[in-house]
């Protein structure tokens, strides 16, 4: 099983900025900091943007906001890893 969950809690694209918000959770045995790249697409499924949200250090069992945005042209999605 994976040692964090992590959540999007809210997408929006709207006056030339796209932005990804969510949450992760630290289930590890360890305090440690995240990287999440959210891959920004086209209506094709095409990437457009690629923008990284570093969260600092989260302490064990706790969950921590982070957000990713980007003003690239014609973002209609997104993914994340």
């Amino acid at each position: 099983t994976l040692a964090h969950n992590v959540k999007v809690t809210e997408w929006r694209n709207r006056d030339g900025t796209a932005t990804v918000t969510g949450t992760i959770r630290n289930k590890g045995k360890a305090a440690k900091p995240y990287a999440i790249t959210v891959e920004f697409l086209d209506v094709a499924g095409n990437v457009v943007a690629t923008e990284t949200a570093s969260v600092p250090e989260v302490a064990v069992n706790a969950e921590t906001k982070w957000t990713a945005s980007t003003k690239a042209a014609k973002v209609a999605g997104y993914r994340y890893k």
